[in-house]
């Protein structure tokens, strides 16, 4: 019994020399020594405030100048084209709709090849004069093991060729890709002949997957770009859609700021002063 209570008033003494540790009334740090840290951040938000402001004015002549050459239309980064509720939630199936139609509006197959990157001289030739049959969710046998699967977009020639574009509004790596196998063999299945897959991505590790060429987002922007610039697309209004088309991919897909944008940095400066250079690969084909 005394064992239990020696016990017991140890402990209690213990706590007792805590509480009075914490009942000690503690320091107020004196703001002086803080001071040269506030100055110094006060500084650098100055100095960083007058870099955006420079940039975003070096910006607005390269959108200046970049407008100059798409005339008669604006450079899609002069407007907000992010809040559109259309593009905002990066929907597959919304990207997917209107890159249908764009192919639909290109008409000749030397520009939609060159679009989706198809080096095929041969083909090309004998895909000209024939109006190319473009479809959305086309049904297939085949997508994900057991199970049946639709296509985003399927481009036919008939009795020529097969263009089959699945459309990801991510990265090849977060993307679910397990589908394409299914795809490819369904439409071999159906169509046979020549065919060609492609992946349309933000970003990809690899350059191809099952036999689907990665396309990246970044390239469809720049030719679709240049292909306005040459007045490449016959109507007005079908080269202003598709231009306001690129700048929603580019804001909302890319997450390239618009020039109004308060989180606004020196990446679409960047990205147009590339284009007006010519640093980009739209040429090859």
């Amino acid at each position: 019994m005394d064992n239990t209570l020696n016990q017991h008033s140890k402990i209690l003494t213990e706590w007792a020399d805590m509480g009075r540790k914490f009942n000690q009334p503690m320091a107020i740090p004196a703001w002086h020594s803080i001071e040269p840290f506030i100055k110094s951040c006060q500084k650098f938000l100055e100095h960083f405030k007058k870099d955006l402001e420079h940039l975003k004015k070096e910006t607005e002549t390269l959108l200046e100048e970049s407008s100059k050459i798409l005339s008669p239309f604006q450079d899609p980064f002069c407007i907000d084209l992010s809040s559109n509720r259309w593009f905002a939630g990066c929907r597959e199936e919304n990207y997917s709709d209107w890159l249908a139609w764009i192919i639909e509006q290109l008409k000749e197959p030397r520009l939609i090849f060159r679009l989706l990157d198809i080096d095929d001289e041969i083909m090309l030739k004998e895909c000209e004069g024939i109006k190319p049959d473009v479809k959305r969710e086309e049904c297939v046998k085949e997508g994900h093991e057991g199970q049946e699967g639709r296509l985003d977009i399927t481009i036919r020639y008939p009795s020529k060729l097969l263009i089959h574009v699945e459309v990801k509004t991510n990265s090849a790596e977060e993307a679910d890709l397990g589908k394409n196998v299914g795809y490819k063999k369904s439409l071999e299945e159906r169509y046979g002949g020549t065919q060609y897959h492609r992946l349309l991505v933000t970003e990809a590790e690899e350059t191809s997957y099952d036999d689907y060429k990665v396309l990246k987002w970044t390239d469809i922007c720049i030719k679709l770009r240049k292909m306005v610039l040459e007045k490449q697309i016959e109507q007005p209004l079908a080269a202003s859609l598709i231009l306001s088309f690129t700048g929603a991919v580019e804001q909302n897909l890319l997450e390239l700021p618009h020039i109004h944008a308060e989180n606004f940095d020196s990446r679409t400066f960047d990205y147009i002063k590339k284009i007006l250079e010519g640093g980009c690969n739209y040429d090859k084909n």
